[in-house]
């Protein structure tokens, strides 16, 4: 839901959907626009900012290719790498917190923190596509679009977008909690928006309004569901999106699932 906001901010001015691929892309943070600013920008900046010394160090060694042994200070006193280390970082983390992706990028670029392809770099300096988007007229470079609203986006989005990544927000997927125990769960169902066909949520819970799921893609969902409702010590609350609200209620409280005062229809 975080990587779908990232793709389609404002519907109305680029291109209503992105490739599968390139979604997919975008939500594991290996998209090719977005893998340098997940390993490399946004690590620099936060141990930077934590005054983590010792892990930005380790983060600029690791993942950078000015700091790699082969990189621009490979002859470089150590002196002269702690100076360069501090000068770089704190610039990094200034444009994250005040500029667009497309600046954090030039300056990865500029100070060889990344080693672009080809395809990144022409992005990134080329300027941004400013004629309206024609399917007809433009499908061949449809990407352009997509980058432009991306590369717009101001870093503070993405950051939060990264700690979505590693987990650092209330928030995970249903396959990510396997084996743990919160005191209150929200289980969030979607089908609406989602691109998968293995499960149907609503179709298991709800068969006689959204119609039957398939055996396997019944059990399937059968499973996760219970994974999702079983991480709650205390309270539980599954929050269900469907086309028919008042259906779905009435089928939840008829089949026994629930009480009729525990279903809320939501406006």
């Amino acid at each position: 839901m975080v990587t779908d906001g990232l793709l389609e901010r404002h519907p109305k001015n680029i291109i209503r959907r992105p490739s599968q691929r390139a979604k997919n892309d975008y939500e594991s943070g290996t998209h090719y626009l977005l893998k340098p600013i997940v390993e490399v920008a946004v690590p620099v900046a936060a141990a930077y900012r934590a005054g983590d010394t010792r892990l930005l160090s380790r983060c600029l060694a690791e993942s950078t290719h000015r700091f790699s042994p082969h990189g621009a200070l490979a002859h470089a006193t150590l002196k002269q790498v702690k100076n360069e280390a501090k000068r770089i970082a704190a610039m990094v983390s200034s444009k994250l917190e005040s500029e667009t992706l497309r600046n954090v990028l030039k300056c990865c670029i500029e100070e060889e923190l990344i080693r672009p392809s080809d395809r990144l770099f022409e992005q990134v300096t080329r300027a941004p596509r400013e004629e309206k988007y024609d399917d007809e007229q433009h499908r061949a470079e449809k990407g352009d679009w997509l980058a432009d609203e991306l590369l717009g986006m101001s870093g503070g989005e993405v950051e939060r977008y990264c700690a979505f990544l590693d987990e650092n927000t209330p928030f995970s997927t249903q396959h990510g909690v396997k084996g743990e125990e919160y005191d209150d769960v929200v289980v969030v169902f979607d089908d609406t928006e989602a691109s998968w066909s293995f499960y149907s949520f609503t179709k298991m819970l709800t068969p006689g309004v959204s119609g039957e799921a398939r055996e396997t893609q019944h059990e399937r969902s059968r499973r996760l569901a219970y994974v999702c409702f079983s991480r709650a010590i205390r309270n539980l609350r599954v929050l269900m999106f469907t086309i028919d609200p008042t259906g779905a209620r009435d089928e939840l409280v008829t089949v026994g699932l629930f009480e009729p005062q525990q279903v809320i229809i939501a406006s």
